[in-house]
């Protein structure tokens, strides 16, 4: 394994991804959720529990578990929803990890989208 540094927000979209791929019930997910879980909780401490209990972190979840399904149906028939549906979905959650990130640890992310301008 490797470890990079990412942004704080960045880490728990992560996490709210393995939330949703354990309530899908994949394969090993349910185990790569405690792992990044304990991981984060580790480092962050009594942070965590405010940032996981926050209605940014629940929203991220939402967003995440909705592009699941989107991506679901996509799969099955790509011509069922379109590419701007997805684009306005990830769109939503920059917006929630800017929040985030911006609640919590009072910066902004580095990650940079393709439209949008510094």
């Amino acid at each position: 394994m490797v470890t990079i540094e990412v942004d704080e927000a960045f880490a728990f979209d992560f996490l709210s991804i393995a939330v949703v791929k354990a309530k899908k019930k994949l394969n090993g997910a349910k185990e790569q959720l405690v792992f990044y879980y304990d991981s984060l909780e580790f480092q962050l401490g009594i942070k965590f529990h405010d940032i996981i209990e926050s209605e940014e972190y629940k929203e991220l979840i939402r967003l995440n578990e909705k592009i699941y399904d989107k991506l679901e149906i996509i799969r099955k028939d790509p011509n069922l929803i379109l590419a701007s549906v997805i684009d306005e979905l990830n769109s939503e959650r920059y917006k929630i990890k800017k929040k985030l990130q911006f609640k919590f640890f009072n910066k902004d992310i580095k990650e940079v989208k393709s439209n949008e301008r510094r």
